[in-house]
């Protein structure tokens, strides 16, 4: 293993920035987590020697779903170390698994970045309802705090279906996500109606970016008693679709598509109105006192002088819950 990890790292240095260490080795070394631990210590070594600046991705964790995952990845860890790795690598992110690779590195007590190496959407019935479910897929995944991910299975999915050679909504819907949110840093949710998911970025140059999607049709499928998709209801009839209000003041934000088609949104008494269904939309340039009032958490740290041990008193509202009195004192 040492020597093959020699040759390969000497052969691709300087084409490979980045090198993940085994694919799920929890199921490919037969849940033996102090051989993955070796594997990973030894191939960590050979790659620091040889190219120092490389980032090291460990294998897919497993999450602590159960007494043999969770010995799996201890073991491996107690024989590696936290140097072995710079990144926590991770397959198929949703809210749910990310708890449960979220109490691993919890366990582990480490900080390190999070990268999902493999993901793909599928049994969507139709290119449309993939395209859509591509971006929310994404969204959340940024949310969470994933700071890259991978998708797979585009030989499959990049052309329409019996239509060789013509591009797949599935691809202009991720063009649209690299074209927008591209080194955008993700800001929070926000609260901006019923059943509408929204979460805020703010660019590069300084602008926010909405994505929003009314999540109470997103993805509405129907299956057989086996499972399988057999009819996938539309997400963008008008009984689906929310009239969501984000007071702007004087600005003139842009709506952009699935498809990156822009259209320029003329505000009314301080504010704009958008129709928001199962497919995702991007609202650039948002203000950012709006995004602030709208987002489920705050934003700018609360600064207050104090004699010690005196008591601040206040309210806050979380997420459209009711006021909760607050009660600290300072330090």
């Amino acid at each position: 293993w040492e020597a093959f990890m020699q040759a390969l790292v000497d052969r691709y240095k300087d084409r490979v920035r980045s090198w993940e260490i085994l694919n799920e080795p929890y199921s490919n070394l037969l849940h033996d987590g102090e051989a993955y631990g070796e594997v990973l210590k030894t191939a960590s070594r050979v790659i620091r020697k040889q190219e120092p600046d490389a980032t090291i991705v460990c294998g897919c964790l497993m999450g602590r779903t159960g007494p043999s995952q969770r010995k799996f990845e201890d073991d491996w860890f107690r024989i590696a170390g936290p140097k072995s790795f710079d990144v926590v690598g991770v397959h198929y992110v949703s809210r749910s698994r990310w708890d449960e690779y979220a109490a691993t590195i919890n366990a582990w007590g480490i900080k390190k970045p999070v990268w999902d190496t493999e993901g793909t959407v599928s049994g969507f019935g139709d290119p449309y309802s993939e395209a859509e479910e591509l971006v929310r897929y994404y969204v959340i995944k940024l949310a969470l705090g994933v700071q890259r991910m991978s998708y797979h299975d585009w030989l499959v999915r990049m052309n329409w279906p019996d239509r060789p050679l013509t591009v797949s909504p599935m691809m202009a819907a991720h063009r649209t996500l690299a074209h927008r949110l591209n080194y955008a840093q993700y800001i929070a949710p926000l609260s901006v109606a019923p059943d509408i998911e929204a979460h805020a970025f703010r660019n590069p140059d300084g602008s926010t970016m909405l994505v929003m999607w009314n999540s109470a049709c997103a993805g509405s499928q129907e299956r057989s008693a086996a499972g399988e998709v057999v009819a996938v209801k539309p997400t963008v009839l008008p009984s689906f679709t929310r009239q969501v209000t984000l007071p702007v003041g004087d600005a003139s934000p842009v709506l952009i598509d699935l498809m990156d088609n822009e259209r320029t949104l003329e505000p009314r008494d301080g504010a704009v109105k958008v129709g928001v269904n199962g497919r995702p939309v991007f609202v650039r340039g948002i203000p950012f006192a709006t995004v602030q009032r709208l987002a489920a958490i705050s934003l700018d740290p609360l600064h207050v002088v104090g004699e010690p041990g005196s008591e601040l008193k206040g309210v806050a509202t979380v997420r459209n819950t009711p006021d909760t009195a607050l009660t600290a004192q300072l330090d």
